[in-house]
Order: C-alpha cells, then structure tokens, then sequence
C-alpha cells in the first residue's frame, strides 16, 4: 500500500534525504535561491460523507 510506504520512508527520514538531494543538486546548478521562502497553504476539503 502506497501510504504504508510513504510512513515507512516518513520514519527512515528518506523524504528528508530526497529534499536535501534535490536542493544540492539545483544549488550546484545556481537553480535556487535562498532569499527566497515559500509557504503552501493548500487546503483540500472533503464532503463530510467522503470515504
């Protein structure tokens, strides 16, 4: 299951690993600022009869 995975990795901090990687690597490539911050404010609503 895919959400028992996503703990599993959640847990070994690989998700932390990934986004590390992912920085270094648009870093090195002079792709990423770091003046600059962003905040996600998604919201998804579910119908209160949602499964």
């Amino acid at each position: 299951m895919v959400a028992t995975r996503f703990y599993r990795w959640q847990k070994a901090k690989i998700w932390n690993q990934i986004l590390e990687y992912l920085q270094a690597d648009a870093d090195a490539q002079g792709k990423l600022d770091w003046q600059v911050h962003y905040v996600d404010g998604t919201v998804v609503r579910a119908h209160q009869n949602a499964e």
